[in-house]
């Protein structure tokens, strides 16, 4: 080999060789970099419970469970904690459940908020008291378990006032003396109360998990069940369907109501407000007979306003509230108020047939039939005449007759169904299913003497019904008013 030769090699080789060293230079430089930058996200957050580059027993993300979290504000402490079912729970200075709306929103500003700039590494006692960090505003031990092995991690965050110039907060973290600026909305999520961290709620159960509710109150009194199909049923004072969304309505309103207070309990102080003459009582049972009750009374200082105060007791848990004087107002209506208004109940998918008896001529006859090769299902007229039926016209109708509502309830089984213009000859429409069976019948009477645009109904209950009568106008009285056009020129011999 030439020595030409061995010297262009021996520059290759070198170049490769610094270019090689120059890389790892590079990519050395790159990790440190993002090491320093890791590390520095994490020390900016104002909790970062896991370590730099801490993962998971299998590798993942390492599991981060806040459990307890004690706030102090304006002197006083709140300790809340996560109870063995997982949920939130104050337990100091009162054993209450906790708002899980305001622990949300504590651990998400702990976990999402970065600091903005250290203000001050060495503060002395003049600079502490400036920044408001002498006696802080509130102080924040937040606690939790990371990992598999559940180890305990905590952070200490005391809060200053607040800096006009930017509208940030002084803060100081885990006792260290550096002061740091962190942004003002901290300060509303971290400065609570005990009652802005106590749950608020004073009946917190869903509809659905209610199976009776009995009620005496000022307009009456009143005992509601679920059916075996789950469906509410007025039983006393009368046994009748009750008003689903009317009973639903009921419930959720008092889902929402909200305690305003939370004052100190005793005899003496419900003697004072009333509790002991009520102006409402509300019983209410849940699944495995669970009976938890609310006696809610009224209490009108000479000239002042009206205050209302509730007591709980029962299933879910002691409570004394002061809440809103509109409080027990859903509760409080007559059974009369929340009887079924529906004129007609009935399964319209099950309806197969349809006659609309007039009050002069032959009846009208609708079949439903299956559709042909999967298609949709048609109507027909059967009689008189015959043809093909309008679709929407039927579908019109049976949401019209599903939908009657009563405004007026009259006599129950009179002796005179006549009277009102009711009866076997009265106008009619009944509903029968495959099997040939009657799954509804609505008669049409009178009209209503003293009330313009109202006429006398019988439907599913043997009760003189009020209704509007121009939801007639959707039902059918000659054949010509539902046959599809074409079928109707056929019918007059075109």
């Amino acid at each position: 080999m030439k020595q030409t030769t061995r010297t262009l090699i021996t520059l290759v080789v070198l170049a490769a060789a610094g270019a090689g060293l120059a890389l790892y230079a590079s990519w050395g430089v790159q990790k440190a970099d993002e090491r320093h930058e890791a590390q520095k996200d994490h020390d900016d957050r104002l909790f970062a419970p896991e370590k730099v580059g801490e993962k998971g027993a299998d590798g993942g993300t390492v599991e981060v469970a806040f459990v307890k979290l004690t706030l102090t504000t304006s002197g006083v402490t709140t300790t809340v904690e996560r109870n063995g079912n997982g949920a939130w729970q104050v337990t100091a200075p009162v054993a209450a459940p906790a708002d899980r709306f305001a622990i949300d929103a504590v651990t998400s500003q702990l976990q999402t908020t970065k600091i903005k700039a250290v203000i001050d590494e060495a503060p002395d006692a003049a600079a502490e008291a400036k920044y408001g960090l002498v006696a802080p505003q509130w102080v924040l031990v937040a606690e939790v378990l990371v990992g598999d092995a559940k180890e305990r991690r905590t952070v200490t965050l005391e809060g200053g006032i607040e800096n006009t110039f930017d509208g940030t907060v002084f803060l100081r973290r885990n006792h260290e003396r550096t002061v740091y600026s962190v942004p003002g909305g901290v300060r509303w999520s971290f400065a609570k109360t005990t009652f802005d961290l106590r749950d608020k709620s004073i009946f917190p159960a869903d509809e659905s998990e209610v199976i009776a509710l009995s009620v005496k109150g000022t307009h009456s009194s009143f005992t509601a069940e679920r059916d075996g199909e789950k469906r509410w049923r007025i039983v006393q004072p009368f046994d009748d369907a009750a008003d689903q969304e009317a009973l639903k309505g009921m419930l959720g309103a008092l889902k929402n109501e909200k305690a305003i207070a939370f004052p100190d309990d005793g005899a003496a102080f419900r003697h004072e407000v009333g509790l002991e003459t009520p102006t409402l009582v509300a019983t209410f049972t849940t699944a495995g007979a669970q009976k938890t009750t609310l006696t809610f009374s009224r209490q009108q200082a000479d000239g002042g306003d009206t205050r209302a105060f509730v007591a709980r007791d029962g299933a879910l848990g002691p409570l004394l509230a002061e809440v809103a004087p509109t409080a027990p107002g859903p509760l409080d209506r007559s059974a009369g108020e929340l009887k079924d208004r529906a004129i007609l109940t009935f399964p319209r998918d099950a309806v197969r047939s349809v006659r609309v008896h007039p009050a002069s001529g032959d009846d009208v006859v609708l079949e439903r039939s299956a559709g042909t090769d999967g298609g949709a299902e048609t109507w027909a007229v059967k009689g008189p005449g015959g043809g093909p039926a309008k679709p929407f016209k039927l579908a019109t109708l049976l949401w019209t007759l599903g939908s009657l509502k009563a405004t007026t309830f009259g006599d129950t089984r009179p002796k005179d169904w006549a009277k009102y213009g009711l009866g076997p000859s009265a106008r009619s429409v009944t509903l029968v299913d495959g099997a040939g069976a009657v799954l509804a019948r609505l008669e049409l009477g009178k009209d209503v003497p003293g009330k313009p645009g109202l006429i006398y109904f019988r439907g599913n209950r043997d009760q003189v019904l009020e209704g509007d009568a121009s939801r007639l106008t959707e039902i059918p009285f000659t054949a010509a008013e539902v046959l599809e056009p074409a079928a109707q020129k056929k019918d007059a011999g075109g």
